[in-house]
């Protein structure tokens, strides 16, 4: 099976990049302006720092240096430009802990009115303690800063898939966001973090990690198609490489036909025989040995899958329905019930406990594959499209 890819993009200022279908970008943003503010001297401005530090009081210092610390930290986004909120699938904050005694440090996101400043003093303009900007939300969602000199990270899960937080972020350009500790954390507690002035040979600092779609990966399946996951889930599979190259197009509208669900069931069971397989002999008369499809239609009859429909012939080209689809599915799963398996009762209600394929049909819902078309209705007659077909392979092979 194929796994998912990705593509590393690095992106210190403003960049663009090629779309390349199939693929998702990690944009790496480092961070515009970082600060801690101390609440023992208000009004003064700790900005320019290669430490950043989150503290509660300390013992033992002089009187201006016992009070609490708290870190901000703040990204442009105007690198991210034109990506559509909806197609990110993540956010996550990387931090590179120097000292630290344990892992209560808590993120949360902050309104982003406020400047680094440039070095220590009253008079100095920038973030002070008292002028530090508001928290929202709950504390984001992160692992716990670990023992000193590694990586923390905190995943911002109210930013992703299109939350309103990441629209307005990327309409207002700059995210910012808060560290400091819960109130029941011991005084004597410390975390030092590597700010953006920090040497890079000793390590780096702050950094924004957004996971988006690059594009889509069929033109006519957009991230809001319904049946999205599914489609995708089959193409990264390999059961699926769509009905177009170029452009890439997926035909979820077009109903399936019976060579194409050969392909399709060939292709889930892995049982994709070589090139050539159909030798020089048609398998059926509608069939011929170098057809596109003649190696999964007799793949598929060995299987026992199928006998074609009647008088030598296969109909590669017929449309299938959606009780031809049960039966397909069934038999390629192994699970065909006996005869007589629907008992008295119709699983739907146009599919009569005595109808012929009853038994696939009843099958198939229990195994999770379909649970028919709504209003207690199955639609045995009607075809099954290619989006649909997405649906039941997803289920029936690979867990969904």
């Amino acid at each position: 099976m194929k796994t998912a890819l990705f593509l590393l993009v690095t992106l210190m200022a403003v960049s663009s990049f090629v779309p390349v279908y199939g693929l998702a970008a990690v944009i790496t943003l480092s961070a515009t302006d970082d600060a801690f503010v101390l609440s023992s001297n208000p009004t003064w401005n700790y900005g320019g720092v290669s430490n950043l530090l989150v503290s509660k009081a300390f013992a033992g210092q002089p009187p201006q240096l016992t009070g609490e610390r708290q870190t901000y930290i703040k990204f442009d986004l105007t690198s991210l430009a034109g990506i559509n909120p909806a197609h990110v699938t993540s956010v996550r904050l990387r931090l590179y802990v120097t000292t630290t005694a344990g892992g209560q440090v808590e993120a949360y996101h902050s309104t982003d009115n406020w400047e680094e400043g440039n070095g220590l003093g009253q008079s100095v303009p920038g973030i002070t303690w008292d002028n530090r900007p508001s928290l929202s939300g709950e504390p984001l969602m992160g692992t716990s800063p670990p023992l000193t000199q590694s990586y923390a990270y905190y995943t911002i899960d109210l930013l992703a898939n299109g939350n309103s937080w990441l629209a307005s972020d990327l309409n207002d350009n700059y995210l910012s966001v808060a560290l400091l500790l819960p109130g029941n954390v011991n005084t004597s507690t410390a975390y030092y973090f590597c700010g953006k002035e920090a040497n890079p040979a000793v390590c780096e600092g702050p950094s924004l990690e957004v996971q988006t779609l690059i594009a889509d990966v069929f033109s006519d399946i957009p991230i809001n198609y319904w049946a999205y996951d599914y489609v995708m889930a089959i193409y990264n599979a390999q059961i699926t490489a769509g009905c177009s190259q170029e452009p890439p197009m997926y035909c979820p509208e077009n109903n399936v036909t019976r060579e194409q669900m050969a392909v399709f069931i060939i292709r889930a069971m892995e049982e994709v025989p070589l090139d050539g397989y159909c030798g020089a002999t048609d398998i059926f008369s509608d069939v011929s040995f170098d057809r596109w499809s003649c190696k999964y239609i007799k793949r598929l009859v060995e299987l026992e899958i199928t006998a074609g429909i009647g008088q030598g012939m296969f109909g590669p080209e017929d449309v299938v329905t959606r009780e031809q689809m049960a039966v397909f599915m069934t038999r390629a799963l192994d699970e065909v019930p006996l005869d007589g398996y629907c008992g008295t009762e119709d699983p739907f209600t146009d599919v009569p406990y005595s109808w012929w394929s009853c038994k696939y049909i009843k099958r198939l819902m229990e195994l999770g594959i379909t649970a028919g078309i709504g209003e207690g209705l199955y639609g045995p007659g009607n075809p099954v499209t290619r989006a649909q077909m997405a649906v039941f392979l997803s289920r029936a092979f690979l867990g969904m």
